[in-house]
């Protein structure tokens, strides 16, 4: 057994760490496991507390899921690679979404009320608060008008109040 295993086991060990940190420790690098042998010990005194991500304040239960999230959020390290079109996600999870709902054309979530159907679970609910419960929570600052989903505020601010035309017709070259 080579030394960085047994290291992992014994941390594991000393720590009763679940099936899901045995996973996680076996893709970070030394000086993050002791880190987390550290951190393990102190949740018990510290209970459902957690960490915080400095750079987006995303909260966690354990430090070993913050490692895992900082990787390939901030880091940029994605190690899943789709063997279709070579695009890289940061889990496998990611990976196997991405290959049902862009290369099989996968939509298994159908709206009940106007049967419109979707890849994922979490953009039928948005549809369903925004187009069928009209829910706007997204307010410009610069006038009156809402929305449902930020990022339609967003181009909303960008074109009406900063006047950007970022895109161009690429047959007339016109700018919108």
């Amino acid at each position: 057994m080579d030394e960085s295993k047994k290291k992992f086991e014994e941390i594991v060990a000393e720590n009763n760490s679940s099936e899901h940190d045995i996973a996680v420790l076996q893709y970070v690098p030394d000086i993050f496991q002791e880190a987390f042998r550290l951190e393990s010990s102190m949740d018990s005194t510290r209970g459902s507390q957690g960490d915080t991500c400095d750079k987006s304040e995303k909260k966690f239960r354990k430090k070993s899921n913050l490692f895992v999230h900082l990787k390939p959020v901030h880091e940029g390290h994605k190690v899943y690679e789709c063997v279709e079109c070579e695009k890289k996600f940061n889990s496998c999870q990611h990976l196997i979404r991405h290959q049902e709902k862009v290369h099989e054309g996968r939509k298994n979530y159908a709206c009940d009320k106007c049967k419109k159907k979707f890849g994922q679970k979490a953009t039928l609910l948005t549809h369903q608060e925004t187009v069928h419960e009209g829910r706007k929570d997204y307010g410009c600052d610069g006038c009156e008008k809402k929305f449902g989903l930020k990022s339609y505020l967003l181009m909303h601010k960008r074109t009406v109040h900063e006047g950007r035309k970022d895109y161009a017709c690429d047959k007339c070259e016109k700018k919108f």
